[in-house]
């Protein structure tokens, strides 16, 4: 008799606990997902795990791994399917002190989050580790990948962290499907890229503060970002299409460490619609690939020592290694490009490589100082063909090895105008082979030594270069690294650079 009511108290206590705390969901889910439901504890995607047209909430603290078997016929995968009328939602609510793991194991085929194809969905994710989904080595490529085309479909990625992961691929075709990817690392990325965004959706995207040892690829329009660190051999941010409007690239961070010199770059920007404003961009063949008309306000760095590919076909003779620096820092410029405000620092062959297709630049208020180690200033090389038409007012050239602005083709209409500007320690010709410019152009002024500039910090540059470090460990942001740069180049009370109509280099404001 004891034991039997031993027995019913405890099934009577059992009873209330699940009423209490509900056990939504099993270890291993189901394939179908046809209701509303909840995982928690320790999830295991053993096989294709398809969320049709429900909402699947993720518990804080929640493991769900992917557990596929080597040889099946498709790696494992949570797909996002669309039903008549219904939206698929995988909410990944975690908390700072218990945040949501979704991982493969090592050794077997990486799982991913994806939509099936023409469905469309939802993902939220709020402090959730992504660990080795996708790779260039799965069947899965991609981390994530979603399409977002229905009204009220979103994106929100939230201090999240992805390790060893493939890319995260987002493609938006509604007019409202929006965005939000804020304080995530991206770590070990499988590949040279860590986010493509692609579509024509004109939803709100906002990509910011976050951190990144592969390349951002933006091909979508009205985005914002901003405050983001890209550092790494293939860090570079590319807006590859012309047509995409109400992109605005502000106060990034990006140092292409790559060391070969094979065309590798901080940012290449096809679209001439884009701002490029208050950016830190570093190394690369080139610093900018490719601008927009908008260019204000940057730090561009070049530098030396890269390795230069030498082509050596059935010769076996021992070459010695070449070394290179960065080409340009801003090549293949919009037409109309307004170039102003900038710093334009460090060894380059050339700070402002102009060609012929770039038409009416205006080169105003920028600061160029080649560290005594870049060839030249501005360099219009033999593609820029007729009527250039560049305008030069306002700038400051200092520690070039060779005359500043330079015309390779040496043809009539190169410059519209060229005045107001200001040369430090150039003892030989400012212009070469400039038609209708003599050595120097109206109201410009040339000073002895690079000294007499009378800056701040000439020479403690290398406190800027060396807040990398502090930038990848949040301890410090972009605007405090542009900001030591700045600082850098402030002109003292006695500077001549007092006396110019505008400001050198970038502007101080933090515009939102």
């Amino acid at each position: 008799m004891i034991h039997q009511i031993h027995f019913k108290s405890v099934f009577w206590f059992t009873s209330i606990l699940h009423l209490a705390f509900p056990l939504y969901a099993q270890t291993v889910p189901e394939s179908v997902v046809r209701q509303d439901t909840v995982w928690q504890g320790e999830m295991e995607i053993r096989e294709p795990v398809s969320v049709m047209g429900v909402t699947v909430r993720v518990a804080p603290g929640t493991t769900i791994r992917f557990k596929g078997q080597q040889g099946a016929a498709s790696p494992p995968a949570v797909f996002l399917n669309s039903t008549a009328g219904n939206e698929p939602r995988l909410m990944l609510e975690g908390t700072a002190d218990r945040p949501i793991i979704v991982e493969t194991p090592e050794d077997l085929p990486p799982g991913m989050i994806c939509t099936t194809r023409g469905s469309h969905g939802t993902l939220i994710a709020q402090h959730v580790v992504f660990r080795r989904l996708g790779g260039s080595t799965s069947g899965n490529a991609d981390a994530l990948d979603l399409q977002l085309s229905a009204v009220g479909n979103e994106l929100r990625l939230i201090d999240c962290r992805f390790e060893n992961c493939g890319p995260v691929r987002m493609d938006f075709l509604g007019p409202t499907a929006a965005a939000e990817i804020k304080r995530c690392d991206f770590a070990d990325t499988q590949g040279d890229t860590a986010l493509l965004l692609g579509g024509s959706g004109s939803g709100e995207k906002t990509v910011t503060d976050n951190i990144a040892d592969a390349g951002f690829r933006l091909d979508c329009p009205d985005l914002l970002l901003r405050d983001n660190v890209l550092v790494g051999p293939a860090a570079a941010i590319s807006v590859p299409t012309l047509t995409k409007e109400g992109i605005r690239l502000d106060r990034n961070y990006v140092h292409c460490t790559y060391k070969r010199d094979e065309g590798r770059y901080a940012l290449k920007c096809d679209t001439p619609h884009a701002e490029l404003t208050r950016n830190v961009l570093i190394g690369g063949t080139y610093v900018v690939a490719a601008a927009p008309r908008t260019v204000r306000d940057n730090v561009l760095i070049g530098v030396a020592g890269l390795e230069a590919k030498v082509v050596m076909q059935e010769i076996k003779i021992a070459v010695p290694k070449l070394e290179a620096t960065t080409h340009a820092l801003i090549t293949g410029l919009a037409n109309e490009a307004s170039i102003q405000n900038n710093l334009l620092l460090g060894p380059t062959h050339a700070a402002l490589s102009i060609s012929g297709p770039d038409k009416a630049p205006r080169i105003e208020h920028n600061l160029f100082d080649g560290w005594d180690a870049a060839r030249r200033a501005v360099h219009f090389n033999l593609l820029a063909r007729g009527a250039v038409g560049a305008e030069l007012k306002n700038n400051v050239f200092t520690r070039y090895q060779r005359a500043p602005v330079f015309d390779q083709a040496g043809l009539q209409g190169t410059m519209a105008e060229a005045s107001d500007n200001l040369f430090a320690g150039f003892t030989g010709p400012i212009y070469e082979n400039i038609k209708g410019v003599d050595d120097l152009a109206s109201s410009d002024r040339r000073i002895e030594t690079f000294g007499q500039l009378r800056l701040a910090a000439p020479l403690t540059t290398q406190a800027a270069l060396d807040a990398e470090e502090r930038l990848l460990r949040r301890e410090i942001g972009v605007a405090d690294v542009h900001a030591l740069w700045l600082a850098a180049y402030r002109p003292m009370d006695n500077s001549p650079l007092r006396g110019k109509k505008a400001s050198i280099g970038p502007s101080t404001g933090d515009s939102q």
